[in-house]
């Protein structure tokens, strides 16, 4: 764990240091709205003994002004009971489902009833509609890469497990919040 985090750390460093490059004019460094590049950005290697079990999750942000445009799997070597999956989502996404802001809320208007307070009941009922309102919102700014891979061990005096795997990031130059008004500042 230790090691994967040391490499992204030091992944990131490198990767930070080529944007910027050694130049000393600021205009020359940054990116061409939409100009594109294609790069590794997350490498698993897993391994499990025949009756053992490895999981991981790992996620990937690009840096400011680079947006996830699309990606790709390079599956190295795959055996036993080994998978994964590489989800795009919305960065800091959090999950929240319908159901479970009825379950809550279900407890809460139980509550209410006991206690015979019917303008608390409304008030949940009103704020449970605002609540389902707002998870039925899709909010993102740039998307983030969700690796979840996992190796089992096919059992006693079977086989092992192991995976190695690189997702590839097709990244897209859309700027910084700063970029933009910049921007915007140049066109007046």
């Amino acid at each position: 764990m230790r090691t994967a985090i040391s490499f992204a750390m030091l992944f990131l460093l490198v990767f930070s240091a080529l944007l910027q490059g050694g130049e000393k004019d600021a205009k020359c460094q940054t990116p061409r709205c939409g100009e594109m590049k294609s790069m590794p950005v997350i490498t698993i290697s897993l391994a499990a003994s025949s009756t053992g079990q490895q999981t991981k999750r790992v996620t990937y942000s690009p840096p400011p002004g680079w947006y996830v445009r699309s990606h790709r799997v390079d599956v190295k070597e795959r055996s036993a009971l080994a998978s994964f999956t590489v989800n795009t989502v919305p960065r800091e996404w959090s999950y929240l489902s319908e159901d479970q802001v009825r379950e809550t809320y279900k407890g809460l208007l139980e509550l209410a009833a006991k206690a015979q307070n019917h303008a608390l009941g409304i008030r949940l009922a009103a704020e449970e509609e605002r609540t389902l309102a707002e998870v039925r919102k899709a909010r993102s700014s740039h998307h983030a890469l969700v690796v979840e891979a996992s190796v089992k061990g096919e059992g006693v005096f079977r086989a092992n497990g192991s995976l190695q795997m690189t997702v590839i990031a097709d990244l897209v130059w859309v700027g910084t919040a700063d970029d933009i008004a910049r921007t915007s500042k140049d066109n007046r």
